[in-house]
């Protein structure tokens, strides 16, 4: 199986993410883990993944995340391809952004947020 460690060192972004934060981000995500993925011929695919916690968000920075992307074939497909796939969660909001290839990141979060922000009303009284 795989080799490497998956965990790679969270960066920390301005109290307000902006798009020049993300597109830092999704250039950290691929530096660090463009070099951890070996292509083979048994392997088919790697997802980089960035989740994006952030108390607020400039809803142009949310709406230019959608266009992010990046995708490479590793010998012409033979040997799998690798996409990137960023998620955004605007605290404040609840609101969700992804790029294209994060939706399925998108639709696993949006659960989980609607689940804290249940949790977090209760304590405070609200319903």
């Amino acid at each position: 199986m795989g080799g490497g460690d998956p965990r790679i060192p969270l960066p920390i972004l301005p109290p307000r993410l902006d798009f020049t934060s993300l597109v830092e981000l999704q250039a950290r995500t691929l530096e660090d883990g463009m070099p951890r993925i070996r292509p083979h011929s048994q392997h088919m695919c790697t997802y980089l993944s960035a989740v994006v916690l952030c108390d607020q968000a400039d809803p142009d920075a949310l709406a230019q995340l959608q266009k992010l992307k990046k995708h490479r074939d590793f010998k012409l497909s033979l040997h799998g391809w690798m996409e990137f796939r960023i998620a955004a969660v605007d605290l404040s909001t609840g609101d969700i952004a992804t790029n294209r290839s994060g939706k399925d990141l998108g639709k696993s979060l949006s659960g989980l947020v609607a689940r804290e922000i249940q949790k977090f009303k209760l304590r405070r009284g609200e319903t």
